[in-house]
């Protein structure tokens, strides 16, 4: 009896500690030089979105469609003369896995903005990290685009 209340507190104890496992998480971004200022004063509009996922590619595309405009709008609106219109690619990725009896996605957001006037990508940056949540849960989804985004803006 003492074996098996042993083995099983053992067993719960490897199970609650993953639910403490730090997530891994990394940005990057590179500005082409002289573009930062540009950058805050320009319009941001949405070229397109390009999901990479086993499933709900339609959905979530939609999803991130609005989340992307609501997000730059907020931005958009505070640019009273805007000196020009950057358009945004965005692809967001998500992969499953498991690590330590824990079912894991790494999802990450690569983000280019591009300067249709010189056909220039003045703006590459990525985010992605390791979270047990999905990006077809809006709300996951909104919170990682809105990071991303607001290292832009």
């Amino acid at each position: 009896m003492k074996t098996k209340i042993i083995s099983t507190l053992s067993i719960l104890l490897i199970f609650t500690s993953c639910l403490f496992m730090p997530s891994k998480k990394v940005s990057d971004i590179f500005i082409k030089a002289g573009y930062e200022e540009k950058i805050k004063n320009a319009f941001l509009v949405l070229d397109k979105i390009i999901i990479l996922k086993d499933f709900k590619e339609d959905e979530v595309r939609k999803n991130a469609e609005y989340i992307f405009q609501l997000i730059t709008s907020k931005h958009n609106q505070q640019i009273s003369n805007p000196t020009h219109r950057l358009y945004a690619v965005i692809t967001i990725k998500e992969d499953s896995f498991i690590k330590e009896f824990v079912s894991l996605n790494t999802v990450s957001i690569e983000t280019q903005l591009v300067d249709k006037d010189t056909d220039e990508i003045i703006l590459q940056m990525v985010l992605s990290e390791e979270s047990p949540n999905t990006i077809t849960s809006y709300s996951y989804l909104y919170e990682i685009m809105e990071t991303s985004l607001k290292t832009i803006f």
